[in-house]
């Protein structure tokens, strides 16, 4: 039963440069519980950009040794010692055999996060096997983790349903704090979609009986706020079963775990007001867009908002709207995606309005009873189209307005010897804007899409420039304009790009109309202002991006 990682993200959702960093800190530990100060010595040398990192988990394994006694080494296939010896997470390896704890031999290592591990086990007095969730830190674990950890077991003691891991014991031993919870020999969801891609034939039936569990919880006055594919995992029977209630919040009790302004969960399955930091704010109908983001992902293949990090799919919750999963695949059921869209809805009062009325829609489709759900009002549908499109619609505000204010200009006999072509090229513009909105929505094309988009902006304002009439000065705001925007997207290389573009841009617009260079300390100050506006926008991009690797 792997627990969820320290970050809050699955593997599947971290970017490459932070997968090969998780991989680094993963073999430096392994050498440090390894006692191979060789190899230690050759990965700090080998990586002096995290020799910062790498020194701190040194001097803390050091640490953990002094304070751990040597376990002594016995050729029997279990181990024996003193229960109440006080263990080292290094010592919880089981290549030597089973490893007593407590009143549990743990018998192999299922999942591990960075906080914590989840062992299979076996309950000797009661002959059965169990899972045991380790907080890894031992004695060293903050009083924060250990709040969290004692939060979960709280949260799901009070629930008894055939869909939710049952807890069957709570403790301290060896010097570490542990949780022993049923067994879950089916693996989670998350394995499952990661082998299979989606689960488009059962995914109304898991949905179904993830409802009817989130159900349960919302009357027993626990709310989950960390739902997604690896914390559902199927037992004996093929049946999914919620777990990991370490972010749970109960309604009626504040456990001063979380305050206002904490990003609480995954991000790709969180809701927007989760996203927001605004825990205060979460309700049971955050579960239900949970809910609703994992039967998006078993509809399609993947989770309906995915950045290339953190802060990225975070700012896509919020301000994004998901692709309809009938867009993405064909074969999806019109009323299964009318629910599945109806759960993704940003503000909560559009969702349903609790996990059984999501439950009743999804048994009356499993039946082949007609839902209760309605397709989307003509608002609604706006809406989504300008959350969906933010780019576009920003461009053809834009150029709708220049069109109107040239027409009018025109109309009005003070018009530009050139408006016909002006408006021709307002026109081409939005058709190429909507081309590249097109292109940016397939993954494997986003950034040449970006680029391209930013550049040929860049063209089209030194173009129109070119064409207006004088005075053209106030026309000039354009340029750090587009280099500002640029910065939206997170991306330091699509903003170098923009002011490339716009310096080109400039460069040629003065060789093109030489008066605009007069006098030249003014054209030498604008040019100077973009250069700036760039160095500001990437260094706001790049502190965001570097932030994103701690989050």
């Amino acid at each position: 039963m792997p627990p969820s990682s320290s970050d809050g993200r699955d593997e599947q959702e971290r970017s490459p440069q932070e997968q090969e960093n998780f991989e680094l800190l993963d073999r430096f530990q392994q050498a440090i519980d390894a006692g191979d100060e060789q190899a230690c010595r050759r990965l700090l040398a080998d990586h002096t950009h995290h020799n910062a990192a790498l020194q701190c988990l040194l001097r803390l394994g050091r640490l953990e040794r002094l304070s751990a006694p040597v376990l002594p080494d016995v050729d029997s296939p279990t181990r024996t010692y003193d229960t109440q010896t006080t263990l080292s997470p290094s010592a919880l390896r089981l290549t030597d055999g089973p490893l007593p704890f407590g009143k549990y031999r743990l018998l192999e290592q299922v999942g591990r996060g960075g906080m914590g591990a989840v062992f299979r086990a076996e309950q000797p007095d009661l002959q059965r096997e169990v899972a045991v969730k380790i907080i890894l830190g031992g004695g060293m674990a903050t009083e924060d983790q250990v709040r969290r950890f004692h939060q979960e077991a709280q949260a799901a003691a009070c629930l008894r349903h055939p869909n939710v891991v049952a807890i069957h014991d709570v403790g301290f031993a060896a010097g570490m704090h542990y949780i022993a919870m049923e067994y879950m020999p089916g693996g989670s969801l998350a394995q499952r979609l990661k082998c299979d891609g989606r689960i488009r034939e059962d995914a109304a039936q898991i949905a179904l009986e993830v409802a009817r569990a989130v159900d349960h919880l919302h009357q027993r006055g626990v709310i989950h706020r960390d739902l997604k594919p690896s914390n559902i995992m199927f037992d004996d029977a093929d049946r999914p079963c919620l777990t990991d209630f370490g972010l749970a919040k109960l309604f009626e009790a504040d456990s001063g775990c979380t305050r206002t302004g904490d990003v609480l969960g995954t991000a790709s399955y969180m809701s927007p007001e989760q996203a927001s930091g605004m825990i205060r704010v979460v309700s049971p109908l955050s579960d239900v867009y949970s809910v609703g983001a994992i039967l998006y992902e078993m509809l399609v293949g993947r989770p309906p908002f995915v950045g290339e990090n953190f802060v990225e799919t975070i700012l896509r919750v919020l301000e994004g709207e998901p692709v309809p999963p009938r867009r993405l695949r064909r074969d999806v059921d019109p009323e299964l995606q009318q629910i599945c869209m109806r759960c993704l809805e940003k503000r909560p009062e559009d969702r349903y309005a609790s996990a059984a009325e999501l439950a009743g829609d999804l048994e009356r489709f499993v039946r082949g009873e007609p839902i209760e759900t309605r397709m989307d009002g003509l608002s609604q549908s706006l809406r989504r189209n300008v959350r969906r499109r933010p780019a576009l619609l920003a461009h053809g505000a834009i150029l709708l307005a220049v069109a109107l204010v040239v027409a009018t200009r025109n109309l009005t006999g003070a018009g530009n010897t050139n408006f016909v072509v002006i408006e021709a090229l307002l026109g081409v513009w939005f058709l190429i804007a909507f081309a590249l909105q097109w292109a940016q929505q397939q993954e494997d094309r986003k950034n040449a899409a970006l680029t391209a988009w930013v550049v040929l902006d860049a063209l089209f304002i030194t173009t129109l420039i070119c064409l207006s009439e004088p005075p053209r000065e106030t026309l000039l705001a354009a340029y750090p304009a587009l280099i500002a925007a640029s910065g939206l997207w997170v991306r330091e290389r699509l903003v170098a790009a923009a002011a490339c573009a716009c310096l080109a841009g400039y460069a040629a617009l003065l060789w093109l109309s030489p008066e605009l260079a007069q006098p030249l300390h003014h054209a030498i100050i604008f040019a100077a202002l973009l250069v700036v506006t760039a160095l500001v926008v990437g260094f706001q991009v790049r502190r965001l991006r570097v932030l994103n690797q701690f989050l």
